[in-house]
């Protein structure tokens, strides 16, 4: 089977959700990845898929480029070399053009949905132009999404956000080389990785690791994204930026815990945070908001801490709770790999995904 998978942009985060879809699938198929880069490397890079690249006719800004890209992306989808269309996201690069395509040459069509896109820009403009891209889930032959609450909107088959695996646990990592770069040799390491949003919650982090006041805990925060958010911080958190993706997982393997304070929002409750599985494939204790499916993932205290979100007191418990004892965080960590790899692995994602493509 040719299947063609339509990526919003390729050198963004935005491609970690085609990325794997793109592996398994190309163990038994033809595939090829189109989108644009917008004059930048890709997000990852590996030799081993098929890319094409497809840049829109108006480069900047970002949004409006994506938006002009309709139009790029329907030609190439009007040649019909393929058998099926995998669009990611209700975009008008993505499944827009996909479903226009669609209706005139009579290709199956996949979609993808990982995020409640229509309920992030507070443009009105932006919002009216996703409104319009949404509506194509309509001619889905089969929809995916992420999460319970995203398939209450579009239906069809739940796949959660699935982490890049093969870099993960591609080789082994020990996080001795951060703990020795940012001199954390004696410290006891709260990890945020991910960009720096309001409903990420980095804000009550930051408060609930200076309630510890504990001079040997240090929150290291790997990201971009609204950085003013961070403008709470002081000794007890180091910043430090945007990361090569090559570079996460000893970030992750350094951690003693890792902290997921996601706050309560439409566009939060729809989300499945995919960083959750990269500390949980690697056996990291785990701390998380009660938002979306994340108490379900972490099997209700289980496989990591649930605290209630949006509360400074309750992650700061839960924080020292961690801290202070090695074998629960022993324990969570071990049960978190162990519910990773019967649930959320590759191998598994890879089950449904078959399942999903056997029914077009």
């Amino acid at each position: 089977m040719k299947i063609v998978m339509v990526c919003p942009q390729i050198s963004s985060s935005s491609f970690i959700t085609t990325y794997p879809y793109a592996k398994i699938l190309s163990k038994e198929h033809d595939v090829k990845i189109v989108g644009p880069l917008l004059g930048k490397e890709p997000f990852i890079r590996d030799a081993t898929l098929d890319f094409e690249f497809i840049e829109p006719p108006v480069g900047r800004p970002p949004q409006l480029a994506l938006a002009s890209a309709y139009f790029s992306v329907k030609k190439r989808l009007m040649r019909g070399d393929f058998d099926v269309m995998h669009a990611f996201k209700l975009f008008p690069n993505t499944a827009m053009p996909a479903a226009a395509v669609k209706r005139r040459i009579g290709k199956k069509l996949v979609i993808t949905v990982d995020d409640y896109d229509v309920a992030s820009p507070k443009n009105p403009f932006k919002r009216l132009v996703l409104r319009a891209a949404e509506r194509a889930y309509k001619s889905a032959d089969r929809m995916i999404v992420s999460s319970t609450y995203l398939q209450k909107i579009y239906g069809g088959d739940i796949i959660h956000q699935v982490a890049n695996e093969p870099l993960f646990l591609g080789k082994k990592y020990t996080g001795a080389a951060v703990r020795k770069k940012y001199d954390l040799q004696d410290k006891k390491i709260i990890l945020y990785a991910g960009t720096i949003f309001e409903h990420k919650g980095i804000d009550v982090l930051i408060k609930a690791v200076q309630s510890l006041n504990d001079k040997d805990v240090k929150l290291v925060v790997v990201g971009e994204g609204k950085t003013a958010l961070l403008r709470l911080a002081g000794d007890e958190t180091l910043y430090i930026g945007k990361a090569p993706i090559e570079e996460i997982p000893d970030f992750v393997a350094a951690c003693d815990v890792y902290a997921i304070p996601t706050r309560p929002s439409t566009y939060a409750n729809a989300q499945i945070p995919g960083k959750i599985f990269e500390p949980m494939m690697m056996g990291r204790a785990v701390i998380a908001s009660a938002v979306s499916d994340i108490p379900a993932i972490l099997d209700y205290g289980k496989a990591g801490l649930v605290v209630r979100p949006n509360d400074v007191r309750s992650l700061a418990d839960g924080l020292k709770l961690l801290l202070s004892d090695d074998s629960l965080r022993r324990r969570l960590g071990d049960s978190a790999k162990r519910r990773y790899e019967a649930m959320y692995s590759y191998a598994r994602i890879e089950e449904k995904i078959k399942t999903v493509y056997s029914k077009l």
